[in-house]
């Protein structure tokens, strides 16, 4: 869970802020890692185009998001030798 002062910080609102754990912070490295949930109500999740064979769904969700739906067949994805 991230600190609520950061959250309250943030110039986003809460709901816009992708990940919810910062795992590590290594100001000297300039390195910081967050944990980043894939559930299916973010677009990243909902609006993936799928293919059953070219290009499976990388990350959990609904299986027909609303791209999906939209792009049918004729995804722009190329097809993989």
């Amino acid at each position: 869970m991230l600190d609520p002062q950061f959250v309250a910080d943030c110039p986003y609102a809460a709901e816009a802020i992708l990940f919810d754990e910062i795992l590590e912070l290594d100001r000297d490295a300039g390195r910081l890692v967050a944990r980043m949930p894939t559930h299916d109500r973010l677009p990243l999740t909902d609006l993936q185009r799928a293919h059953p064979v070219r290009h499976p769904r990388q990350v959990e969700g609904q299986a027909g998001g609303r791209r999906e739906a939209a792009a049918g067949a004729g995804s722009a994805c190329p097809a993989s030798a």
